[in-house]
């Protein structure tokens, strides 16, 4: 089985990225880590 990158990009101003998303993620992790990630009123919590 080979192991080939494939994805679609319609039309866009933005450039598409070519980052996978779990690369993505720690990105924007490491940049905003302590920010909060999540608000639920309902349950009070805001885990970050």
């Amino acid at each position: 089985m080979s192991s080939t990158v494939r994805y679609a990009s319609g039309v866009s101003d933005k450039p598409f990225l070519g980052t996978p998303i779990p690369e993505l993620f720690d990105q924007i992790v490491a940049q905003h880590g302590e920010r909060v990630a999540v608000v639920s009123i309902h349950q009070e919590l805001r885990p970050t």
